[in-house]
């Protein structure tokens, strides 16, 4: 399993662009992968998502980093390094989207099955059971939440695609492991 997390210029694949990845293969937590890219031509952002991200308008900009294609060809040697291709993530539809839009664009064939484990649905249905969910709203719980829960402490201003999907791993075993 490998745990995924991208950074992105805004929430829609189709108009906005991925800007890092991180990964972190779940049964090897040294075996990780991160990497940046400039936004794509014709991409908007949105500076919600930069603010999240700490990303700024001149980075996203800059012409001296990788394109996106570079990007996906990278992590796809890095992702040929290991049999494992289950893909998961903090709501793995988000950035399964935004990879899959840059793996077609750069015509490389998606190298995850079908199957995704979402670490959110993983600690709810934990949280649930053992009835410590920190609101009945559950569209309101997020991974600040899930790594409160799993007794993960951290200090952050922004997202790090790397650091997430470290942080996600790390909660998943913690989560899984019963800790």
């Amino acid at each position: 399993m490998i745990l995924i997390d991208t950074e992105t210029s805004g929430t829609n694949p189709r108009i906005h662009g991925l800007l890092s990845i991180g990964a972190v293969h779940f049964e090897q937590p040294h075996h990780t992968f991160y990497g940046e890219c400039r936004l794509r031509d014709g991409a908007t952002y949105d500076q919600r998502a930069l603010d999240i991200n700490g990303f700024t308008a001149q980075q996203i900009t800059d012409t001296t980093k990788q394109t996106p294609t570079q990007l996906i060809t990278q992590f796809h040697h890095w992702i040929s390094t290991t049999a494992d291709n289950i893909f998961a993530a903090h709501n793995p539809h988000f950035d399964q989207a935004f990879l899959q839009e840059e793996y077609h664009r750069a015509s490389i064939p998606w190298p995850f099955d079908y199957h995704l484990l979402d670490t959110y649905s993983t600690a709810i249905t934990i949280m649930h059971r053992l009835q410590k969910l920190p609101s009945p709203d559950l569209t309101t719980i997020r991974l600040d939440h899930i790594l409160h829960f799993a007794g993960i402490t951290y200090k952050r201003k922004t997202h790090n695609a790397l650091e997430d999907a470290k942080l996600e791993a790390e909660a998943l075993s913690r989560l899984l492991h019963g800790k």
